[in-house]
């Protein structure tokens, strides 16, 4: 992964892609693969790998949340959705799922926005913390949902001070 750390995919790609000409049984290496290729921008051999990945082995949540990621990206966001769905299924402890999920059901428009929310929120319940490293909380993320087309919460008015 020192390729991918570096970001030369086309190394990484080839490196993986021997390995597997031995190996084609191995989940990892198709994940490599497949998050090489995505590095890469090859988005139709990426989702093959992965897709290979989770055949292999149906309970590998790092490639379902690659692979939603990438589809998300590809604009096929009503696949992605089920894709983190099944992450969630997999692993219902990790928080990345739930996040994805939250942003692509809020890229479907106002009716799954609500979804989106909660999913935001779960994500938030499971790692109150920063989610990139960086100083952003998951917490504004909720925010930008708005732009969707969600309507946020009404404020409740104070009554004046007497």
């Amino acid at each position: 992964m020192v390729f991918l750390k570096h970001r030369t995919t086309e190394p990484a790609i080839y490196v993986f892609e021997n390995a597997l000409k031995a190996r084609p049984d191995v989940p990892k290496l198709w994940m490599g693969l497949g998050l090489s290729y995505y590095l890469a921008s090859k988005l139709e051999q990426a989702e093959k790998a992965l897709r290979q990945a989770l055949a292999l082995d149906p309970r590998y949540e790092t490639a379902y949340i690659v692979l939603g990621d990438l589809l998300t990206q590809a604009g096929k966001v009503d696949e992605a959705v089920e894709v983190f769905r099944k992450a969630i299924d997999v692993r219902p402890d990790l928080y990345l799922p739930y996040y994805y999920y939250g942003q692509a059901s809020a890229r479907q428009g106002k009716e799954n926005c609500e979804t989106g929310i909660q999913m935001l929120k779960k994500a938030i319940a499971l790692n109150p913390f920063s989610w990139d490293g960086s100083t952003k909380s998951l917490a504004t993320q909720l925010w930008p949902l708005s732009i969707f087309g969600c309507s946020r919460p009404q404020a409740k008015k104070r009554p004046p001070k007497i």
